[in-house]
């Protein structure tokens, strides 16, 4: 199936209605870091005619917004969620996103990492933008971009001979079915036409219908009003171990396989090598959501807190706070979202809470987690000497 989202807008980050608007922290705005809430107005647009102003504020306002760094990942399928999108699926796969894409009325989020393929760059970085049209010629396949920064790539660009290897991340989302909103309003209209015409007996019975309805209306707001304060108060622990959950089932979903050694240090090439142990599976969480870049990992050995490629101590200090403990864990005062290495065991892992017998759940990638149901108990652990406490920071 070939179309194009016809009513998406195609809003600039350096419009100076909003391009000096700062993105959680200046130096920080929207000029600079706001390609994710940009794009995202692109083609949230349809539904509900917002700009990025809009998505800007719904994405600090939720706390997707990382100082200096641009939007959480875990940022892009909550906003495409929260304004309407059906079906918002973060895929692990460039086929997969084409499969979803060839079903029609969707549209995309795409995230370039640095490089250069064809002739053509998106960005010296990470830049963000949005997909709103998707077409198959032949074995090619071609996605109309809607490029939100000064290099303006905003046309049909070919995958396989312009992006392939670029893409970091990429999202879709499917529209509203509009025939359902039609055949609402069309019933709607013809309630009305025989209310109109009733006695005064059904008048009174519509009246007490209106009273219930609007009863249910405000108890169905105040449910909302209920969720939206949760979503508000979302932590960082908390995406944290949604992503777990996620990136677990992704895992699974694509076979992976346990490696003591060997494995990528980013997710996106760990989805080629479809290869994983404790440690990188927590790395490549923390890097879904935006806080880790990718070039190198964290693990506890020996001790210690050890880094591989580029990745360092400082890096990890600017996310979270990394405490010694030297304690079994019931002397550590853990809260879920905590990663934990040991002294005793070469084993990295998510502290997800306390089962109802006392027993700790967690979030694990070792060889006897795969095939089995996250979070899970590892009774093994409950008395090994915790050596790190790894507690994510919240945005100020």
């Amino acid at each position: 199936m070939n179309y194009i989202i016809s009513e998406c807008k195609n809003y600039k980050q350096y419009d100076t209605r909003w391009a000096s608007l700062s993105y959680r922290v200046k130096p920080a705005c929207m000029r600079l870091n706001g390609c994710g809430a940009t794009s995202l107005a692109d083609i949230i647009y349809p539904i509900k005619k917002v700009t990025p102003k809009d998505t800007r504020s719904w994405l600090l306002k939720h706390n997707y917004v990382s100082a200096n760094q641009g939007t959480y990942w875990a940022g892009i399928s909550a906003c495409m969620k929260a304004y309407g999108f059906e079906r918002v699926i973060n895929h692990p796969t460039m086929p997969e996103f084409f499969n979803e894409m060839a079903k029609g009325n969707r549209a995309g989020i795409i995230l370039f990492r640095a490089g250069t393929r064809g002739g053509r760059t998106f960005t010296t970085g990470g830049h963000f933008c949005a997909i709103i049209g998707y077409k198959k010629v032949g074995n090619r396949h071609y996605l109309y971009l809607y490029d939100c920064g000064p290099r303006n790539n905003s046309y049909w660009i070919e995958y396989e001979r312009e992006m392939k290897g670029l893409v970091l991340q990429i999202w879709s989302g499917k529209y509203p079915d509009k025939k359902k909103k039609t055949t609402t309003k069309k019933k709607a209209d013809k309630k009305k036409t025989t209310t109109k015409n009733n006695t005064n007996k059904d008048k009174t019975s519509k009246t007490e219908t209106n009273k219930n309805k609007s009863t249910k209306d405000n108890t169905n707001k105040a449910k909302d009003s209920k969720s939206n304060t949760k979503t508000k108060k979302k932590t960082n622990a908390q995406k944290l171990l949604e992503t777990a959950s996620d990136t677990f089932k992704q895992m699974e979903k694509m076979h992976f396989k346990y490696s003591v050694s060997g494995n990528a240090y980013s997710w996106k090439n760990a989805k080629r090598k479809k290869t994983s142990n404790c440690a990188t599976y927590v790395n490549y969480c923390l890097q879904i959501m935006g806080l880790l870049p990718g070039t190198g990992v964290f693990y506890g050995s020996q001790g210690k807190v050890k880094f591989q490629g580029k990745l360092t101590l400082d890096d990890l200090e600017k996310i979270a706070t990394v405490k010694y403990m030297n304690k079994k864990p019931k002397d550590c005062d853990l809260k879920p979202g905590d990663i934990c290495t040991y002294k005793d065991a070469p084993h990295t892992q998510i502290y997800a809470g306390k089962q109802k017998d006392g027993d700790l759940e967690w979030y694990s990638y070792g060889p006897s987690d795969r095939g089995k149901k996250l979070p899970r108990k590892r009774g093994n652990y409950n008395e090994k000497r915790i050596q790190h406490i790894i507690r994510l920071k919240e945005d100020k």
